[in-house]
């Protein structure tokens, strides 16, 4: 089988500036800056609310013996959950694993993006497209330890295995990454496995290939993604049981997945009303990642592919080979977005922004221009993130807590107050119930009186559940719940479920303390009356 990609092309300018020591060089700042923003120097992690708090609870669930599916509910497949499980067992039920998590994650992505880019763009403008993703958007929204950054990570690596050749054996590697990327992020894999049979399909065009060529290289990609799937999901579909494995993550997620409101289109407008709604010089900049990643980005990988059918009788395919296979597969993955806010947009943006540096390198002025515009760039971006983080390491106001996954650094606020008050009031292992989203439980050791992580006024909070809910709470009874006091709000709207566990709340619990404000949500301590230890 013929390699299609040639490293030999003029377009590659492989010098001695470009070294494996000025890549390693990188990558170390790169590793350096993120570390500045997990951790209170010297190893304090950083804590937040935030959706890594989601897997990290139902992590340590998993590594107490519970089975994902039957003991407890959730709609994601189980990668994630599995990979911190894991480390929970070699490292302890530990919070700064999370921060490592993100850091080898960041670190990983950056050096795929300077794989991939170095094929298609000369020294140094090979670094920009990374550059961009670690020290421009990275601050403000890469911080997350949940499966949306830890998929693109192997989504990457298939790439650039086809990148480096179309052989049998990497396009079966290609697959078997794929096949964790889905692992992690259930359609992730499914959409770039598509997108890469439809390049296959192009590059047979243009290469002059045999439509058995084609054949035997998509069954080898489709077969390995498949078998890998498959064999790393068996354990859990056994274990839960086939109607169990299938409700959760097939037919909920087409189903009600939707039906939250994070979850609708609308939350990319929603997303950028509050980005725009700019107060100081802060916001200002914080705003420029998002104008990038969720107004500018989402249109480059179909600019590419505009461009691309439309000089198609006059292209120099090699030239244009990774380009083409790169932006299909973020063309694919946008628009499969569901809920393209800033969140869900930023960890899918390493395709885009190695578009957009090969767009301009090819359509822009000299390369002469291009290269010290580059340097420019990521000089003002380096810049930009020791700023950064020389600010966070000595401006933000933080309190220390001692708690059972270890001793954490939190911004000081009214949200932060919630796990002061937790850590007086509760212990270890108590029974406890947070209605809105499961962020309290892991750091306190707290445990779930339901099977369910979190409620919601709509359809996505199924009747079944909320039955459920109120069983357990009436047999568990903890002393203490964290409500959101807007689902008391009535006459309720249709779709809303959760009238039964209201009415339970307010006939069992008594609320104690002030409101706090999460997320624009009025939360509140509530006891339950005459309690017995």
């Amino acid at each position: 089988m013929p390699e299609p990609f040639d490293n030999d092309s003029p377009n590659v300018l492989p010098s001695k500036a470009s070294s494996t020591w000025l890549t390693c060089l990188f990558l170390l700042a790169v590793g350096v800056f993120l570390y500045m923003f997990l951790f209170d120097l010297p190893a304090t992690p950083f804590f937040g609310d935030g959706d890594q708090s989601i897997f990290l609870y139902e992590a340590e669930r998993l590594f107490n013996g519970e089975v994902m599916y039957r003991d407890f509910f959730e709609f994601t497949l189980p990668g994630t959950q599995a990979l911190y499980a894991l480390m929970f067992a070699v490292f302890g039920v530990k919070f700064w694993i999370v921060g490592a998590t993100v850091l080898i994650a960041g670190v990983l992505t950056a050096a795929l993006m300077l794989a991939i880019s170095r094929q298609i763009l000369p020294f140094p403008v090979f670094f920009l497209p990374a550059a961009m993703y670690i020290f421009f958007g990275f601050r403000w929204i890469g911080f997350d330890g949940s499966h949306r950054m830890l998929s693109p990570v192997f989504v990457l690596f298939a790439l650039w295995l086809i990148v480096k050749g179309r052989n049998l054996r990497n396009l079966l590697l290609a697959g078997i990454s794929l096949g964790f990327a889905s692992f992690f992020t259930q359609q992730r894999g499914f959409i770039v496995l598509a997108a890469i049979l439809v390049f296959l399909l192009i590059d047979k065009i243009y290469s002059g290939q045999t439509w058995r060529d084609f054949s035997r290289a998509a069954a080898a990609i489709f077969a390995s993604f498949v078998a890998t799937l498959i064999g790393l999901c068996l354990y859990f579909v056994v274990a839960a049981g086939p109607d169990n494995f299938f409700y959760a993550t097939v037919e909920y997620p087409l189903k009600y997945y939707g039906y939250g409101q994070p979850n609708q289109f609308g939350a990319y407008f929603v997303g950028l009303a509050k980005a725009f709604d700019v107060k100081s010089a802060s916001d200002i900049l914080a705003l420029l990642p998002v104008i990038l990643h969720c107004i500018v980005l989402p249109f480059v990988c179909l600019a590419l592919i505009v461009i691309f059918v439309r000089q198609r009788e006059n292209i120099d395919w090699p030239e244009w080979r990774t380009p083409v296979l790169v932006a299909l597969s973020g063309l694919f993955l946008t628009i499969t977005t569901t809920a393209p806010d800033m969140f869900r947009l930023f960890p899918i943006s390493p395709f885009a922004l190695i578009v957009l540096v090969w767009l301009f390198h090819k359509f822009g002025p000299s390369t002469k221009i291009i290269e010290h515009l580059s340097l420019g760039i990521m000089a003002i971006l380096v810049l930009l993130g020791i700023f950064q983080a020389i600010r966070v390491q000595t401006n933000w106001n933080v309190i220390h807590l001692d708690l059972p996954v270890g001793r954490l650094a939190l911004v000081a606020s009214k949200q932060a107050e919630r796990y002061q008050w937790l850590a007086q009031n509760t212990a270890p292992g108590d029974y406890f119930f947070e209605v809105y989203e499961p962020f309290v439980y892991f750091p306190l050791g707290l445990k779930n009186a339901t099977k369910v992580g979190q409620f919601w006024p709509s359809e996505y909070t199924r009747p079944e559940q909320v039955a459920r809910a109120v069983a357990d709470l009436s047999e568990k009874r903890p002393r203490f719940i964290l409500w959101d006091n807007s689902y008391f709000e009535t006459p309720r709207p249709a779709g809303d479920n959760l009238g039964p566990l209201a009415d339970f709340v307010k006939a069992n619990y008594t609320p104690i303390g002030e409101v706090y404000d999460v997320g624009g949500k009025p939360v509140q301590f509530w006891e339950i009356e005459l309690y017995q230890p």
